[in-house]
């Protein structure tokens, strides 16, 4: 999954990234807009975490 963050994957192949913790939807929204200002802390720290 590191390798896949790192190349940046979601933001050219995908329109909507989901960000689920802990069962339930916490972010929604463009892979562009969630990778580069996460709205969150905790999605900051899972992106962290992957790239």
């Amino acid at each position: 999954m590191q390798d896949l963050a790192e190349e940046g994957i979601a933001e050219k192949v995908a329109s909507r990234l989901i960000f689920i913790d802990k069962g339930r939807i916490a972010e929604d929204g463009s892979p562009q807009a969630l990778i580069e200002n996460p709205p969150s802390p905790r999605l900051q720290e899972f992106l962290q975490h992957v790239s």
